[in-house]
């Protein structure tokens, strides 16, 4: 593809290259940042301005971008929309040059994208770290008719609450490791705590609730320039649609997550430390998901899980009764070789077991 066609596909026009000045605070505002935010990702500052310097970046007029930014690979270029202050966009590049880091460690894949999958989760994860970079605060945000708490309100903010939701089980460290390194660490840590299965259909609904917010807004860029109130009519119950659709659909993914990711948390239960730590799990969960008046789902699993880790708990203190037995008393012969050697072993390793060894004449 060449350049024009591809402009033309990112929807990217009016192209100018910004100054070398620009661009070097631009670098130095990010390196200074990600080092900060992520010490325990070894990253060196020097190296990541000098990296982010090689980048061309140009002001434009792009159409159909959702963040204010677009790095494209295939020209090494980030292009910033003209509607931006030039003070924000250290903030909206941090996304952007993420995404060039992870091209600088992988050529085969992006981060957590495989350019076949995974597109969305990838997206949100470099968001995630960019609004931590940027000591971006959570707020309490309504997008979609969907309640949540997010540091993220403008770029992906439903992904990001879905692959936090994620990394409540696996931890941040997995996630972001992936997301710098491409690497496959997030993936197998999460699968390996549950399934293949389960990370997929999360990956590929994630991929889905994307591709319907980018048709969103293409729906309401063209209702920004209709005329015709047909044609107005007709966008606005379109809209309305897509709206509808994408808290089905994240909803959707959040009850499958809360459903499938703590069933096999619990079934795992084999003591009371595991137990106590569950229920404080399951409670703690409240604060990372989406809501609205009608959603019920989590409180209804809650209370039935509850009732699950009462029975849970009383199988557990039965089967530690049932186990414990009293003081043994062993009958132990001195004159018999092979008994003088069971005593002297019990002894030394009753202070183990709790094992009292009786020896009668």
């Amino acid at each position: 593809m060449n350049i024009n066609s591809l402009y033309k596909k990112e929807g990217i026009a009016n192209i100018q290259k910004m100054s070398k000045n620009e661009v070097q605070a631009i670098a130095k505002d990010i390196a200074i940042k990600l080092c900060l935010a992520f010490p325990e990702h070894n990253l060196n500052r020097q190296i990541i301005s000098e990296e982010i310097l090689s980048i061309n970046m140009f002001r434009a007029t792009m159409k159909f971008d959702l963040s204010g930014a677009k790095y494209l690979a295939d020209t090494n270029s980030i292009y910033f929309n003209n509607e931006l202050e030039f003070e924000d966009l250290p903030e909206v590049a941090m996304h952007e040059c993420i995404h060039f880091l992870q091209t600088n460690s992988s050529k085969m894949r992006m981060g957590l994208y495989d350019f076949y999958s995974g597109l969305a989760l990838n997206e949100a994860a470099v968001q995630l770290m960019a609004s931590y970079a940027n000591m971006c605060i959570d707020s309490d945000e309504k997008l979609y008719g969907i309640c949540l708490k997010t540091n993220s309100p403008k770029y992906y903010p439903l992904e990001c609450a879905i692959v936090k939701q994620m990394a409540y089980f696996t931890g941040l460290y997995p996630l972001y490791s992936s997301t710098l390194y491409s690497n496959d660490i997030f993936a197998k840590t999460f699968i390996s705590r549950f399934n293949k299965h389960i990370y997929n259909y999360i990956s590929k609904n994630l991929d889905k609730l994307l591709s319907m917010e980018n048709d969103l807004h293409f729906f309401t860029t063209e209702l920004a320039t209709a005329t015709r109130e047909r044609a107005i009519k007709s966008l606005n119950m379109i809209i309305q649609s897509q709206k509808n659709d994408i808290k089905q659909l994240f909803f959707k993914i959040q009850n499958y997550i809360i459903k499938n990711c703590f069933c096999i948390e619990f079934q795992n239960i084999t003591n009371s430390a595991m137990l106590y730590n569950f229920k404080n799990q399951l409670y703690e969960f409240k604060n990372y998901i989406g809501y609205n008046n009608d959603y019920t789902f989590y409180n209804e699993f809650y209370c039935d899980m509850m009732n699950m880790v009462e029975l849970k708990r009383k199988q557990i203190s039965k089967s530690k009764v049932d186990t414990i037995q009293p003081t043994a008393l062993i009958i132990v012969d001195k004159k018999s070789p092979s008994l003088l050697f069971l005593r002297n072993t019990l002894n030394r390793i009753k202070k183990f077991i709790g094992l009292d060894v009786v020896e009668i004449n």
